[in-house]
Parts: structure tokens; sequence; C-alpha cells
């Protein structure tokens, strides 16, 4: 928790000093879901800033660099800006910890077609993490050979993360008659998306997310 955040100039002290502030984030991405999550909890939306869209790696780039005064990036650009002097993660994901969720998604006729081989998938990341905390100095080494960072800035991104063991993974995607918190998540950022005319249909989010292969482990 805390990989996500909005960076800020050190003029900027809160979220309400965000308005009228030219922001860059990525539209249409999570960035921008987040940006606007913050906002609407701090009596705020979006209209009351003005987005330049642009990845969120640029947008980490832009500020790093003092091209942009606000930012909505993730890890590695929010240490960076933390080593700086005159910018700093004005908010993080660590303040609103269910805001995002990572991950896997399989288009529908795959997972239909291949049912075996997302239950595979599923194994093996699973087997994966336990090794990762079985070998921690050697995963750093694999992690960081492919991420092209050293053990201790993986260390450094891997603290503003919550990996799920497969026990805490089955609590947040919960049972077809028991739904966990992404339930919760995919209908929010649903009506969040049809709002903002990104989508025609809102999701519904047992269309979406599918229990019975997590709890098959």
């Amino acid at each position: 928790m805390g990989g996500d955040g909005i960076l800020a100039k050190n003029t900027i002290q809160s979220v309400a000093d965000l308005k009228g502030k030219t922001v860059g984030v990525n539209q249409g991405s999570v960035s921008e879901w987040f940006l606007a999550q913050v906002l609407e909890k701090n009596g705020m939306h979006l209209s009351d800033v003005k987005e330049t869209n642009m990845t969120s790696g640029a947008a980490g780039a832009a500020f790093v660099a003092s091209k942009i005064d606000v930012a909505v990036t993730w890890e590695p650009w929010l240490s960076k800006a933390k080593a700086r002097t005159d910018g700093h993660v004005l908010v993080s994901s660590a303040t609103y910890p269910d805001l995002i969720m990572d991950s896997f998604a399989f288009r529908k006729d795959f997972v239909q077609k291949y049912p075996d081989t997302v239950k595979d998938f599923m194994k093996a990341y699973y087997d994966a993490y336990n090794w990762m905390q079985a070998n921690k100095t050697e995963a750093l080494k694999v992690i960081g050979a492919a991420v092209q960072e050293t053990p201790d800035d993986v260390t450094a991104d891997l603290s503003t993360m919550k990996l799920f063991d497969l026990s805490t993974g089955k609590q947040v995607i919960g049972t077809s008659s028991s739904h966990g918190k992404i339930y919760d998540n995919v209908k929010a950022a649903a009506d969040f998306w049809k709002a903002q005319g990104k989508i025609d249909t809102a999701v519904n989010p047992s269309d979406a997310v599918d229990p019975s292969f997590i709890n098959s482990l």
C-alpha cells in the first residue's frame, strides 16, 4: 500500500491547494480514478483541476525534472520525489488502501476455452509468491534484473505494496455467494467510468469477477 500517489511542489500542501492547478495524469487509467477519488473524498471534483494527459511514468519523470507542478504516478517516482527538496508526496494510496487493487484479467472467451490454463497460471503465481517469501535475497535479484533496479530499489518499491498470499486473496475475492472487497471496487470504478462517458454500460461486478479459480486452489 502506498505505491500510487500524487506528487506536488512544496507550495501545494493540501488537496484543497490543487484547485485550479494543472495535473499530469494518464486519463482513462487507474491514475485518473485515484485522482478523482482523492478529490471527491476532499469535497472536490475532477473539474476543479486542469488535467494534462500523459502516461503515469511520463508524469513522474516530468515532475522530477521540474516540468510540471503536480503528477499522479507510482513507484519508483514517489521515492524519487521524496529525495528532492522542491517537491513531496501530497497523498499516496497508503491513505486510501482499498482504492487500488492490482489484479489479473483474462478475456472471457479465453477463460471459457482454457480454464485449466487460467488455473495453472494462478497456481504458478502463488507458487512464485511462496518462493519469494522463502528466498527473499534471491527474489530481489530476480525482480531487480527484470525491472532494471537494484535489490535496494526493489525493497523500497515493495515496501509500498501489499502482496496477498492465497488466504488473503480468497478473502478479497470472496465467493459467488459471499462477495469480497473486490466486488465493491469493480462497481465503484464501473459507475465512475460510466459517469465519465468512458464506458456505455456499467459493469455488473459478478460478470467481471470469477471467484471459482482462486477458490479451487
